[in-house]
């Protein structure tokens, strides 16, 4: 089991790009609201919350994809086609000896 306090920073780590997301859907959400109000739609705000927001979701994606590839639980269209041989052989033979060059996948 790993100690705690890497779970711990791992935790923190992955809030921030939270907070940042949901710091970006509410510039979105102010930006239209103030629009329907009859004050000017406000490009920068809307852009710039609408860049937190794709960042934080791909931010978040992308650990959740690479935890889940890491744990063989993605389907193999996204894997490389080394990798999905890679699969196939662990599949036939259970004592195979994983490859030094896919370690870090």
């Amino acid at each position: 089991m790993k100690p705690i306090y890497q779970r711990i920073i791992a935790i923190l780590l992955l809030c921030l790009p939270g907070i940042a997301g949901i710091y970006g859907w509410t510039e979105i959400r102010e930006v239209i609201f103030y629009s329907a109000a009859g004050e000017g739609f406000g490009w920068l705000r809307f852009l710039w919350g609408l860049l937190l927001l794709i960042g934080s979701l791909y931010i978040i994606g992308g650990f959740i994809f690479y935890r889940d590839k890491k744990n063989n639980r993605i389907s193999p269209k996204f894997l490389t086609p080394e990798e999905r041989a890679e699969r196939e052989r662990q599949k036939q033979d259970p004592n195979y000896k994983k490859p030094e060059f896919l370690d870090k996948v």
